[in-house]
């Protein structure tokens, strides 16, 4: 368990290992505003007052009163009106500096869905792309030795390279081994993904040259 202090009082969170081996603090069942019950049905959110002692924060909070769209016969468990509350996941508890903060809301269309997602990989690999790959909850762990984790690494160290110096391979990586130049006129390669990385130019060329033989025969029939 670890305890934070937060302007309303003290909360218990915990430290959790995903399975690849990351580490993150999560707080579960954090509320953000005063139950809105009572009097305060159908208003605006009212500002959280401070409790005494220390705040349990392992468990999700309740949901807002919905129907389970996908299976009517199983309904959500612990629903309320007393639903506002927020979960907090954080790889540091004190960071040397301020980190980057992704705020999800979920969907649902106004009808259905709540917070209880699973974070363990994203909280802890903040750079990871987590729609490009298999999810966990469908397709099972993905092998560390394999040749995917070993595909998740590489764009990942792609893109996230992208994004931060603006190159995708700034500097030799053993792990990516290969240099991505620039399309220009004079150099027109594309990068080839699959097991291996690697430079490659005139993509599908059968095929763009089928079709300009079509065009060369058959144009000039029906220019104008």
């Amino acid at each position: 368990m670890v305890q934070v202090h937060v302007t309303e009082g003290i909360l218990e969170g915990e430290e959790v290992q995903n399975e690849y081996g990351g580490t993150f603090y999560s707080f579960k069942g954090v509320p953000y505003a005063q139950p809105p019950v009572g009097d305060l049905r159908f208003k605006a959110p009212q500002p959280l007052q401070p409790w005494t002692g220390v705040r349990d924060a392992t468990e999700f909070g309740p949901i807002s009163y919905q129907f389970n769209l996908w299976d009517p016969n199983h309904q959500p468990p612990n629903m309320g009106e007393d639903c506002l509350y927020l979960n907090v996941y954080t790889p540091q508890i004190k960071p040397s500096s301020l980190l980057p903060v992704m705020f999800y809301i979920h969907g649902g269309g106004y009808l259905a869905g709540s917070e209880p997602y699973e974070v363990e990989n994203l909280v802890s690999h903040g750079d990871d792309l987590t729609y490009l790959f298999p999810l966990k909850k469908y397709l099972g762990k993905v092998d560390m030795s394999s040749e995917t984790f070993k595909a998740i690494n590489r764009t990942c160290t792609l893109w996230t390279n992208f994004a931060k110096y603006g190159n995708p391979t700034p500097t030799f990586d053993e792990n990516l081994g290969v240099e991505w130049k620039p399309y220009t006129l004079e150099n027109q390669e594309y990068l080839d993904l699959g097991n291996t990385l690697m430079m490659d130019s005139a993509p599908d060329k059968e095929e763009i040259e089928l079709w300009e033989s079509v065009f060369k025969q058959y144009l000039p029939k029906y220019s104008i």
